[in-house]
């Protein structure tokens, strides 16, 4: 893909084959875990973060070829909340819930097929 050493290792390939919910699970999971570990243990948090980040990144790139190049605003869009919501003061009131809920009404489409 490009000469970056990645935290999920050369997995661009596997990522562009998924759906665009799967992907977005996927994301869901980091975010949780970071959202988890904010309050009990920094490095661990950060870690979550940095790796939701990258799949952030594969997502935005894998949606020229997957056809939702519509869904790369979106996607800065919620890595600025989630920025926001764990370094920058919160000034979106987010809340755990929130951004939980946001990765996880992926779960409806994927259930009905969307791609």
């Amino acid at each position: 893909m490009d000469n970056i050493n990645y935290i999920h290792g050369d997995i661009f390939d596997k990522w562009n084959s998924m759906s665009l919910p799967e992907q977005m699970l996927n994301i869901g999971s980091e975010v949780s875990r970071a959202l988890k570990w904010q309050h009990k243990n920094k490095k661990r948090c950060e870690g979550a973060f940095f790796r939701a980040l990258e799949l952030i990144h594969f997502t935005s790139k894998s949606a020229y070829s997957n056809g939702y190049k519509h869904r790369i605003k979106e996607l800065g869009i919620a890595k600025e909340v989630l920025y926001d919501y764990l370094y920058d003061g919160n000034k979106y009131n987010s809340t755990p819930q929130s951004l939980q809920k946001y990765y996880d009404d992926f779960i409806t489409l994927m259930n009905k097929g969307v791609s």
